[in-house]
């Protein structure tokens, strides 16, 4: 199981830069750099949840994708919500599964989207998540493709950096605030409005 979200390279090279340093230099600066690396190793840590809720009696949950702070929230119409949250620089990176069901599209650097995930759920309920690109630039890192299954809750990627991620939602009932700090695959974001009025 993966502690951090690096590839198995990256941490080979890491190793290999400490011994050379242990080598040819002082032992103050191998500190140093073990200490920076420490704060790197931080920022990209895993963050492992444990399923404890019945799926079944809390179907129609819609939980957080990401860690951090919930930026806008914003009525389009009757039916459609938009919940923005902008995600903290030491609040992790990982982006969570808000619904079980299908990814049904996922998309990079579109024109008119950006990047772009959409869950589709056993009731053909769809979740649209907007990756808005942060000052690095960088894209989500993500290990699905469109047709794939998931569980909420489960880490499907990360996102190097953080910036902001916006949900789409249809026919929610929201459960947060503006302002309000949020972990991803933890809280709960809204719910249905038809599984909240069973």
């Amino acid at each position: 199981m993966k502690i951090f979200y690096l590839s198995k390279s990256t941490i080979n090279f890491i190793i290999v830069i400490a011994f050379l340093l242990m080598l040819l230099f002082s032992f103050y600066i191998l500190l140093i750099y073990l200490l920076l690396v420490s704060l790197f190793l931080f920022l990209f840590r895993r963050k492992f949840i444990f399923f404890k809720e019945d799926q079944v009696t809390t179907a129609g949950t819609i939980y957080a994708p990401v860690s951090g702070k919930i930026s806008e929230i914003k009525t389009i119409d009757d039916q459609k919500t938009e919940i923005s949250i902008k995600m903290n620089l030491l609040s992790g990176y990982g982006i969570y599964l808000p619904i079980s069901g299908r990814f049904n599209n996922v998309s990079f650097n579109n024109k008119e989207h950006g990047n772009k995930v959409t869950i589709e759920d056993r009731d053909n309920r769809k979740i649209r998540l907007f990756f808005i690109n942060s000052i690095f630039k960088r894209n989500p890192e993500l290990v699905v493709l469109p047709g794939d299954l998931g569980r909420r809750q489960v880490d499907f990627g990360f996102y190097p950096f953080g910036a902001t991620v916006k949900m789409e939602l249809d026919n929610v009932q929201s459960l947060v605030k503006l302002h309000e700090k949020v972990r991803g695959g933890e809280t709960i974001i809204g719910r249905y409005n038809e599984e909240s009025h069973e």
